[in-house]
């Protein structure tokens, strides 16, 4: 028996010619790799974020797909996480985290209500 390729559904491409996304990242120079790495790939980049802002002041609007550097289980990273991950399932918008392996089952407790995709050591650094 194949199995078919996995392919997640993603929402149609807006009038700017590729779907918003949002970056939140703990390690700078990682966000930085993300941000230039999305924008090759088509998507309109609406901001790179330290994961620290999800936490700040009020809610920022979400873009359609949301994602995440957080390789460590600190406690305001997985405070931060967690209000993500509901403000993601209530507006639909896609979340995909990037952690380590050392931080996967805390980080995966964390994202139960979005249906977020994990990454686990995407890139080294």
């Amino acid at each position: 028996m194949s199995h078919a390729p996995y392919a997640p559904e993603f929402p149609a491409s807006d009038a700017n010619g590729g779907l918003s996304l949002a970056i939140f990242a703990t390690r700078p120079h990682i966000g930085a790799l993300m941000r230039d790495i999305a924008s090759t790939a088509g998507f309109h980049v609406t901001g790179l974020h330290p994961v620290e802002s999800l936490l700040d002041g009020d809610a920022q609007p979400l873009a359609e797909v949301v994602l995440v550097d957080c390789p460590f289980a600190d406690g305001p990273s997985l405070a931060a996480l967690a209000r993500l991950d509901i403000r993601a399932a209530q507006a639909g918008a896609n979340l995909v985290v990037a952690t380590s392996l050392a931080a996967l089952d805390d980080i995966f407790g964390c994202i139960d209500q979005s249906g977020a995709q994990l990454l686990v050591d995407p890139v080294a650094g």
